[in-house]
């Protein structure tokens, strides 16, 4: 998945209080994106070159991204199970929105 197509789902994800649906293979397919980005950042003879700054940009930019992504789901997830815990109601379709991981970290 391209850097902007994670931007806008991460803006997304910020601009509302619920859960998006994202993409089920999401962080899987990032990882190993970033794996082929990596493999060539090494592949580089010059390791001050503009294509290795590049590389190392766009690198730092995917974990970023998907490092605030987690963390802003997380908190969703943490406050819906809190809310869970304390009696009240869920919605169904919110708890559909969960990667199967994060219906894991919900349950428990």
């Amino acid at each position: 998945m391209h850097l902007d197509e994670l931007r806008s789902i991460l803006l997304s994800e910020r601009e509302t209080g619920r859960l998006i649906q994202i993409p089920k293979d999401l962080f899987p397919s990032t990882g190993k994106g970033l794996e082929k980005l990596l493999t060539d950042l090494h592949s580089c003879e010059d390791p001050f070159s503009d294509e290795a700054r590049v590389l190392i940009e766009r690198v730092t930019a995917i974990r970023e991204t998907m490092a605030d992504l987690y963390r802003i789901r997380a908190e969703k997830i943490l406050s819906l199970a809190r809310t869970q815990d304390g009696g009240h109601y869920v919605d169904r379709e919110e708890l559909k929105k969960m990667l199967p991981e994060e219906r894991e970290m919900f349950n428990q």
